[in-house]
Formats: C-alpha cells, sequence, structure tokens
C-alpha cells in the first residue's frame, strides 16, 4: 500500500470522528498500535457519574491488517481502558468499500478469521 493511499484514508476517519464529538489524535508515521486515538466524553443516564469517557484505539490501512497485529490492537485497549476499532477497505464488486468495526464487532471478526482472544 502506498503511504499517500494509507494517509488519506487515516484523515478521512479522523475527519469523521471529530464530526461526531470526537477529539482525535493521529500518530505521524504509524508505527505503534493504533494509528488514532479517539476521545469522546459522553453522558450517562445514572446520577452519577455524569459522564464517562470513550476512548478508541483505532488502526486504520487501506487493506486489512494480520490478525497479529488486530490481536495487539484488541490487548492494548483492554489494557488501557479503550476500545479497539479497525477501519480497512474491501473490493467488492469492481469498487473499494470501506470497513468500519468497533468493540466487539473487532472481536467476532477475529474469531470469524479463527484466531481466539481471550480477556
Amino acid at each position: 500500500m502506498s503511504y499517500r493511499k494509507g494517509a488519506s484514508l487515516e484523515y478521512k476517519v479522523k475527519a469523521e470522528l471529530e464530526k461526531q464529538g470526537f477529539f482525535v489524535i493521529r500518530s505521524a508515521g504509524s508505527h505503534g498500535l493504533a494509528d488514532l486515538v479517539a476521545i469522546k466524553r459522553e453522558p450517562t443516564n445514572l446520577p452519577f457519574p455524569r459522564y464517562w469517557t470513550r476512548v478508541y484505539f483505532v488502526q486504520v490501512s487501506y487493506r486489512p491488517k494480520p490478525l497479529s497485529e488486530i490481536k495487539k490492537l484488541i490487548e492494548l485497549s483492554i489494557n488501557y481502558g479503550g476500545e479497539p476499532m479497525i477501519v480497512f477497505t474491501i473490493e467488492k464488486d469492481g469498487r473499494r468499500r470501506r470497513v468500519t468495526l468497533k468493540g466487539s464487532e473487532v472481536l467476532s471478526y477475529v474469531e470469524k478469521k479463527g484466531l481466539l482472544v481471550t480477556i
């Protein structure tokens, strides 16, 4: 994958998350486990706490990443109290379509591919 395609997709995902009210940090060069970290404070229906913080550790790639890298992202999310999110594109009907999986959807995707993740 060319750097330009991947970076372009990262910027698109970053902009979409920011539209949803997230504060998004991009890891330049993307040499870590997460390309983006998205943080948002959301209200609860409870008297206390009134707010909770949602954190996504986001891995963005033009093609699906190897399962071993996705497993590391899941472990990172568990260790630091966030949720994993993976975004990639697939070829369908001669066009590239974006796939976005969050939280438990990532776990289901990994398990369907044959990798067991213990929490």
